[in-house]
């Protein structure tokens, strides 16, 4: 028997070392395999902003600057004008806007001086008829109008025009 002990001892040592190298070499592939993951998905956004940077640096000659975020300014509360239709009874128009900028003083400038835009849309709004805001060329023109009034108040009052849109929210008429 000793000699079966002796083979027996001598089979199980190999099968165990094998099972030990086995989960060894399990062990180290999840490990990098998590290491590679981590790398992959926290590490790679180093490597995309660089290859970003790079190909911005390519195009230009030097870092392209971030596109300017437009503001909208309302002009709060909607302007309601009464307007006369030739033969006709008195029509209202309801009319909400917004103007839109890349500068925030010409923003600034447009709240600060609100009064003034108001009096001059007013005016302007108040000289249309009911046929030429019935047609869709009779509304943008309407809006040229407007967004030419605005622009001019705010370079009278900064000397810097900035409006570069003018936006109808709302548009009813009765």
């Amino acid at each position: 028997m000793p000699k079966d002990q002796e083979a027996a001892e001598g089979a199980v040592a190999p099968n165990s070392k094998k099972k030990i190298i086995i989960i060894v070499v399990v062990a180290l592939v999840l490990l990098l395999g998590g290491v590679g993951a981590w790398f992959m998905f926290a590490g790679g956004d180093d490597k995309d902003a660089a290859e970003s940077k790079d190909a911005k640096t390519q195009e230009g000659g030097k870092d392209a600057a971030p596109a300017p975020v437009a503001m909208y300014v309302p002009l709060d509360p909607p302007f309601i004008v009464n307007f006369s239709s030739p033969g006709k009874r008195m029509r209202f128009l309801q009319l909400a806007m917004q103007v839109s900028t890349f500068k925030q003083p010409v923003a600034d400038a447009v709240n600060l001086h609100m009064p003034a835009i108001r009096n001059s849309l007013v005016l302007i709004i108040g000289s249309e008829t009911l046929e030429s805001l019935s047609s869709m060329e009779g509304k943008e023109a309407l809006r040229v109008k407007i967004h030419e009034a605005i622009n001019a108040i705010v370079k009278q009052h900064t000397g810097e025009d900035g409006v570069e849109s003018v936006y109808f929210t709302g548009f009813v008429m009765q």
